[in-house]
Parts: C-alpha cells; structure tokens; sequence
C-alpha cells in the first residue's frame, strides 16, 4: 500500500466527533466500502467510499457527495451490512469530503478485526495477524513484547480461533491493497542524543529502552509527527521531536508505527519536557496515557 500526503482542512465552527472520548482503538485502515442513502440535495445515491479510520463502532469516511449530519446511510462491505449516522464532517482532502459516521446497531465484526477491550493497559497497541489462521486482531503489547516485536516483527500471543499460542506478525494485507491511507511521515535528518540515564525509582510503570522505534503523535489542526522513541512504559512513552509541545497538550499517539500500516492511535497527554527543540536539535518529551 502506498501513502500520500493530505493537507486536511478542519471545517470552521463546531467540534469534530474525533475530539470526543471514543469507545475502542482508532485504526488507520483503508477498506472499500459501498453507501447507499439520500445526499444533501435529496437525491438517492449507491457508490463506492472508502474509510480513513475505523473503530468498533464506526470511523471516517472519504467521499465525493455532500451528505446531511444526522442522515442514516447503509454502508455494505461483503455480504456484510450495517445502518450508521453521519456524525458531522470533519475535514476535506482536495475535492472529498470527511464524514465520521457512528453504527447505529452492534456490528463488531463488521471491519473483520477484533478489537481489544477499552482500558487494557499496554506499552503499546499494533493490528497484527495470525500466522496460523490470519485472523487480524488488534494486540495490547506489554513491554517485552514490544522489544520482541520491534526487533524479530513477530511476537508470540494467544489465539482464540487455533486455540493455542501462535506466531503474530504484521497482516500481509492493510486493507484493500489498491486504495490510498494515511499520512506521509518526513525525513527526520538529526542524530539522536545520548538519554540521560534515568532512575524507575520515582516511576510507576517500569521503562524499557526501544532502539529504531517509531511513534506518530497526532493534534487536530496540524500534520502527523513522527517521532524517535527513546524508552516507553504502559504508562506513556519517552520521545524526541523537532516539534515544540506544550506540558498538558492532548494528542493521539500510535506506537509502534508504521508508515502506511495500520497503526493505532490511543488518546495521551504531553506530561514531561526535558528540554525543548533548538538549532536542529531535538526536544525531549513524555507523554501519558489518558485513560478512556
């Protein structure tokens, strides 16, 4: 799968539904899907979208039409379907138009991934495939698991499906294969500084040290930053940027990330600043998770 770089424009007035405490995971995915409803000059329509991000109970959809906040549409993926309201318009990529739409029914299963369950504490979040089965399941990766994972890409878990401990690894497939997603990260050109060594002390959740690491930090209102990881916890993560941040700023963050993978974004704030971004040196930064 490819990537692109999107310039997306937030709509004036009114808060976006993403802003809002969500039930699951945010996932980067591209999927086709067909829509069918009424658009905003009431003509019916049948026609082709695909999704930017999915969650359990809905996502962001990319489309020509202009549509209605409050519609209901019919949105077909397979032989699966399920009735969702169009929550409002969030942003615009060039000539498309951004819907976040809600289910309006229980679907979980209608993206095919199995999603984990709200406020299980983890290091890190990644959508990964079974090596068995190739059932796609969006894992909680403790600390080892992670250090496992970034340096063989495969990690030992459970599976319900095989009934019995496989191999995980990333899906061979993210989504449709042929359809754009995600945000192009830049080129970061600076050497990482030495990390002061630190003491777990005065630390609730014990620190592992990641090497070639990234993270992508989310804000609304401006382009995905792809940071260097330093060291990481189920409490936050420990990072580098050339991006000035704010104690207290709420973001998103995806760790470990992928570049056109996909990734999933968990809601945290910035809670440390070691030092800030100067002359081409980076800042250094924590963030906190906050809990749903």
């Amino acid at each position: 799968m490819t990537t692109d770089n999107r310039d997306v424009k937030a709509p004036e007035g009114g808060d976006s539904p993403h802003r809002k405490q969500r039930s699951s995971d945010r996932i980067r995915y591209a999927f086709r899907v067909q829509v069918t409803g009424t658009d905003s000059s009431g003509y019916d329509f049948s026609q082709p979208v695909r999704t930017e991000v999915v969650t359990r109970d809905g996502g962001l959809i990319v489309c020509a039409m202009v549509l209605n906040v409050g519609d209901v549409i019919n949105l077909m993926r397979g032989e699966k379907r399920v009735n969702a309201r169009i929550v409002g318009q969030v942003g615009i990529l060039k000539e498309e138009q951004l819907y976040g739409i809600q289910f309006n029914e229980y679907a979980p299963d209608f993206w095919g991934i199995k999603f984990v369950e709200p406020n299980v504490e983890a290091a890190g979040r990644a959508v990964l495939e079974c090596g068995a089965c190739s059932v796609q399941k969006v894992l909680p990766l403790g600390e080892i698991e992670m250090l496992v994972f970034e340096s063989t890409r495969v990690v030992a878990h459970d599976c319900e499906r095989c009934g019995r401990q496989t191999l995980w690894m990333e899906p061979s497939i993210l989504g449709e294969p042929d359809l754009l997603t995600g945000a192009e990260a830049y080129n970061q050109g600076f050497e990482t500084r030495p990390r002061r060594p630190s003491s777990a002390n005065d630390r609730k959740h014990q620190r592992i040290s990641m090497r070639n690491t990234k993270a992508c930090i989310r804000r609304s209102g401006y382009a995905d930053d792809v940071v260097d990881v330093l060291d990481l916890s189920c409490g936050g993560v420990h990072f580098l940027s050339q991006i000035d941040y704010y104690k207290g700023t709420t973001v998103e963050v995806a760790v470990p990330y992928t570049n056109g993978g996909a990734n999933v974004f968990v809601p945290a704030e910035v809670a440390r600043i070691q030092c800030r971004p100067s002359s081409g040196i980076p800042g250094d930064f924590g963030l906190r998770y906050v809990k749903r």
